[in-house]
């Protein structure tokens, strides 16, 4: 990697983290537009437990488990 773009890497991380810390239980998208960043870049930041990912061919089976659960409220 260059060091100019490294140096966009360090950008877009330091943006993202001021605009997390500056609202750390605002939305996602909004956090993200504010840093001129993706919504993926601020969940990678989240604390730890705070948000969790799985691959695509999981959905049915994370979605059976969850039925058990009760009312979810599930945001995508």
């Amino acid at each position: 990697m260059s060091i100019a773009a490294q140096k966009t890497d360090d950008d877009r991380q330091a943006r993202a983290a001021a605009a997390l810390a500056e609202k750390p239980d605002g939305i996602v998208e909004a956090i993200a537009a504010k840093a001129e960043v993706t919504p993926a870049e601020i969940l990678t930041i989240l604390p730890e437990g705070a948000a969790v990912s799985a691959a695509a061919d999981r959905f049915d089976a994370i979605w059976n488990e969850m039925r058990g659960w009760g009312e979810v409220l599930m945001i995508v």
